[in-house]
């Protein structure tokens, strides 16, 4: 009997480190995966100005893939070429709910953006609306949190 409790004791506390440890992985988005983006502030972009800080959330899920975090931020920069107004993803910052922040480089295309002719500046009003079609996969890894602890 005293060699089962052993045993049993032994086995859970392998159990809760390799949960611990999966926990820990860097999270998968497949390429497959499609976002939908939300302007959160009112922006204007211009030359001088690039940035825009958008909202993702998932629209089409990915087998094999990961579900997306509820607080997420992605950065964005516009670009102005030949007069055409183009929008390059970013820097994704996610923090999960048991408070792991997680950070990926996007690679993709926005669809259902207005275009502009000769446009030196947009505006993107606060609650626009466009889809993010992901190029490749993309692995939100582990950050290292400003307070110093551990995730």
């Amino acid at each position: 009997m005293r060699l089962n409790s052993v045993f049993l004791i032994v086995s859970a506390l392998l159990l809760i480190n390799s949960q611990a440890s999966a926990e820990k992985k860097p999270m998968m988005i497949s390429q497959d995966t499609v976002l939908q983006v939300l302007v959160i502030a009112d922006t204007k972009i211009s030359v001088e100005s690039p940035q825009v800080v958008l909202n993702p959330s998932v629209i089409q899920l990915a087998d094999n893939s990961d579900m997306l975090p509820d607080y997420c931020l992605l950065n964005a920069r516009g670009s102005f070429d030949s007069g055409q107004f183009h929008l390059k993803p970013g820097t994704l910052v996610c923090v999960t709910d048991d408070k792991r922040i997680l950070e990926g480089s996007v690679q993709g295309s926005f669809d259902g953006l207005k275009s502009c002719n000769n446009c030196t500046e947009v505006n993107l009003m606060s609650g626009l609306q466009f889809t993010l079609s992901l190029e490749n996969d993309l692995e939100l890894g582990l950050q290292i949190r400003a307070d110093g602890q551990q995730q």
